[in-house]
């Protein structure tokens, strides 16, 4: 994450101002590896078909105002809170895991 974004504070900062970004609109937060550099990226992805290519998602909010509107109403920043107190990270790290893994046979 360091090598990436510098801190996992900075990261989580750029994460969240995208998921705020999006309060009100559409589309997803995505936590991605990119396959080329094998950097950690944040990115916006507005639907299921425009994604950046060779980069696998790791983790990914949901920004659509169905995913938030009947708990929290407009207040999208109270969601994305609520999200990161649920991340497994666990799981999170699986998912890089196997992600390192593919890279290795991407650039191999």
């Amino acid at each position: 994450m360091s090598e990436s974004f510098g801190s996992v504070e900075t990261w989580e900062k750029e994460f969240k101002h995208i998921g705020a970004g999006l309060g009100g609109g559409s589309g997803w937060v995505v936590l991605g590896l990119n396959l080329h550099t094998g950097l950690l990226e944040n990115y916006w992805q507005w639907d299921h078909a425009n994604a950046p290519s060779a980069t696998l998602p790791i983790l990914v909010l949901d920004m659509y105002e169905h995913s938030y509107q009947m708990d929290y109403g407009a207040a999208a920043g109270n969601y994305v809170d609520a999200f990161f107190r649920n991340i497994q990270w666990q799981v999170v790290a699986s998912h890089l895991q196997k992600a390192f893994k593919a890279r290795s046979v991407w650039i191999s």
